[in-house]
């Protein structure tokens, strides 16, 4: 049986010890973060699953702390669908436009709001905001955008000049979704480093890599402004990366060979 996360993960590995139940193989996303209370009877269940995989390689750790044999323990590395995010060549980019993206409780919005608000007291930079948290844009800065679907979303890549992630500290990659969106979009992106990003981003190579708060963020934002040729550069290089390693064909080859190991 496989399982996506530990939600329900963990409750399929507990019943997976009855007499004629398949094996489980499942994915933990959120239960390894710090100071997070887990309940016992899913660590109890993890350690009945015939495999167990994390998007972070930061994660794993954690588990094997739990008790997990590493043998059962896999790094999975996420992808994305590079056939549909992909770059627009006919839309024409705005060369001030920061674009920011991301719904969960990890994102660091503020941040973002306050990096673009430093970069604009420079040059006539603007940000679009893409979430339903209520995060005050003003207007003379930009806009939020509550919610889009997928298509609009690409758009919103296409005009961006700069994708701006900030995060506050987490193990599962929060944002990686983002990350690898606007890597597929061609588009070169300025994240706050986590644990396990390294994975993903090769700092200065694919995407640059910061640490958390707005200062750093502005910083590197307004050098990707201030040199398109750059930042162009570290679109094309994101964009081959996924192609060559982050697809989801990529994602679903390295599952596979997960899942074979769960049915030994």
């Amino acid at each position: 049986m496989l399982c996506w996360d530990e939600r329900s993960g963990s409750t399929a590995a507990v019943r997976s010890r009855l007499r004629g139940e398949p094996p489980v193989a499942t994915g933990v996303i959120w239960a390894t973060e710090p100071g997070l209370r887990v309940p016992r009877h899913v660590a109890s269940g993890l350690r009945s699953a015939a495999a167990v995989w994390a998007l972070s390689s930061a994660q794993l750790d954690v588990l094997a702390g739990w008790g997990i044999r590493c043998t059962r323990l896999h790094h999975l590395v996420m992808g994305i669908d590079a056939g549909f995010w992909r770059p627009e060549p006919d839309v024409v980019a705005d060369p001030e436009l920061v674009l920011a993206v991301g719904n969960d409780r990890h994102r660091d919005h503020a941040a973002v709001v306050e990096a673009v608000a430093a970069v604009r007291r420079r040059r006539p930079a603007r940000l679009v905001l893409v979430t339903h948290h209520p995060v005050s844009v003003p207007t003379d800065l930009g806009e939020r955008v509550p919610q889009c679907t997928h298509r609009e979303l690409r758009e919103h890549y296409a005009r961006a000049a700069v994708v701006a992630l900030a995060l506050t500290q987490n193990l599962h990659l929060s944002g990686l979704t983002a990350l690898l969106e606007s890597m597929a979009c061609g588009k070169p992106v300025v994240v706050t480093r986590t644990p396990g990003i390294e994975h993903y981003v090769r700092d200065g190579e694919t995407g640059v890599l910061v640490e958390p708060g707005p200062g750093a963020l502005a910083v590197q934002v307004e050098r990707l402004l201030d040199d398109p040729d750059r930042a162009a550069t570290l679109g094309a290089a994101a964009r081959r990366e996924v192609t060559a390693r982050l697809s989801t064909v990529h994602q679903a080859s390295a599952l596979a060979a997960i899942l074979e190991t769960a049915r030994r």
